[in-house]
């Protein structure tokens, strides 16, 4: 479960760091980290079963990286 978990991150990772690739900022970036977790949420949803499960988990790895960046960067905001 650990492993799925951690895969959910570091794919919310890559999509946050590709989104910086493309010049946009961290606000956007954010958005699409959450809309990504939001699609992964649903898409486990409508699968359900035993594969669900796991798209499940792995959502949840998504969205605690969405929500560790948005503290990062609300932090560093706030030091500026």
């Amino acid at each position: 479960m650990g492993e799925v978990i951690l895969r959910g991150f570091l794919i919310n990772l890559a999509v946050f760091v590709l989104s910086k690739l493309f010049k946009r900022s961290d606000k956007s970036s954010l958005k699409l980290c959450f809309l990504s977790f939001a699609a992964v949420f649903l898409s486990s949803l409508i699968i359900g079963s035993w594969l669900g499960l796991t798209i499940l988990i792995m959502s949840l790895g998504m969205l605690i990286f969405a929500l560790f960046a948005s503290i990062v960067l609300f932090i560093l905001k706030r030091k500026r």
